[in-house]
């Protein structure tokens, strides 16, 4: 096959290119319509292996990511977890609470009649001592 600078001789001004040199030069370039070898395309094989290398980091990357994700699932299951779990303590103890409430709410109706019962019995003992004291003054006693 002949170089660029020798088809050009072919078609210097003024010379005429003889068949089988218009041949030459037409069979020095590919046709359209055909197929150009891999082999023939010059730093083909360097370009796929960096387009495949590029592949293979993307494939990288994005099993780090389907990782990272995969691990951010599992932590927001696991902190769900944890917030629902939390959250029936909170209504346990809430519950628990409520009932500590009743106890003491009970326990101070109970506290509030028996106080209510000491103020009578208070009153009736004043009043026995009034008594007493008055019959005291009439017997001269005091």
């Amino acid at each position: 096959m002949k170089t660029r600078q020798e088809l050009r001789e072919f078609f210097r001004t003024g010379e005429k290119p003889t068949q089988e040199q218009f041949w030459e030069w037409l069979d020095s370039f590919w046709h359209k319509d055909e197929e150009i070898p891999y082999d023939r395309v010059a730093q083909l094989d360097s370009f796929m292996q960096e387009v495949f290398s590029r592949f293979e980091i993307l494939d990288d990357k994005n099993t780090q990511l389907r990782q990272h994700f995969e691990a951010f699932v599992q932590d927001s299951h696991n902190f769900r977890e944890f917030v629902r779990i939390k959250l029936e303590e909170l209504e346990q103890g809430m519950r628990d609470r409520d009932e500590y409430l009743a106890y003491l709410d009970r326990d101070v109706m109970r506290l509030s009649t028996r106080v209510e019962e000491q103020d009578r019995n208070i009153q009736e003992i004043y009043g026995i001592l009034n008594r007493i004291h008055a019959i005291l003054g009439d017997a001269g006693l005091l």
